[in-house]
């Protein structure tokens, strides 16, 4: 009979990195790229919290339905909880390392998540322009990719978001990457800067 270690999630300090971009810079396709180079599991905020809404009898989904037609962030409680939920899980499954594609996406939701799951690594932010993330959106046909909701979702990015960035600038924990050239280059500078901190596959 193999014997199983069951790990503690609060005995791990998992490596945790922020992915931040505006709306359509490739957050998530970059996400999936880096998970197939390197020992690291990806979590979606917008994903996360779409499972969620979809939930049977979840009684979130309004909420969130209403703050994803907006553009705007959800509670802070609801979105930490959700994730540090995911987050327990793969560490009892053997994760340690973890990308967080849209997230921290204010400074509430920083301190919340610091305090409660550990501290960020670093943040890699995609640099995009909005004109390029809006032609990249608007034929996803998705139902927050209308153009009044991506329009929400680049005021949140610019107003709140921006506060992180210069936080992590500050801390000496941001790196850029150009998101406006071809997928495989843009890959290519973030699997340089993860090289020396997560472990390949």
């Amino acid at each position: 009979m193999q014997q199983q270690i069951a790990k503690n999630p609060n005995e791990i300090k998992p490596i945790i990195i922020g992915l931040l971009g505006g709306p359509g810079s490739g957050k998530g396709t970059q996400c999936r790229l880096i998970c197939q180079s390197f020992k690291i599991e990806h979590f979606s905020i917008g994903d996360v919290l779409r499972k969620e809404l979809h939930r049977r009898e979840s009684p979130y989904a309004t909420i969130i339905r209403q703050h994803m037609l907006a553009g705007t962030v959800g509670p802070k409680e609801l979105t930490i909880a959700l994730l540090h939920s995911c987050i327990k899980e793969s560490i009892q499954n053997g994760a340690v390392a973890f990308v967080l594609d849209g997230f921290p996406r204010n400074i509430d939701q920083l301190r919340l998540f610091e305090s409660i799951v550990g501290p960020l690594k670093l943040v890699i932010l995609i640099q995009c322009s909005e004109g390029i993330m809006l032609r990249r959106l608007l034929p996803r046909g998705r139902f927050d990719d209308q153009e009044e909701s991506i329009r929400g979702r680049l005021r949140t990015f610019n107003s709140d978001t921006s506060q992180v960035i210069e936080l992590f600038r500050e801390r000496n924990e941001l790196k850029t990457v150009n998101g406006e050239q071809d997928i495989e280059s843009t890959c290519e500078e973030i699997q340089a800067i993860l090289a020396n901190i997560v472990e390949r596959r």
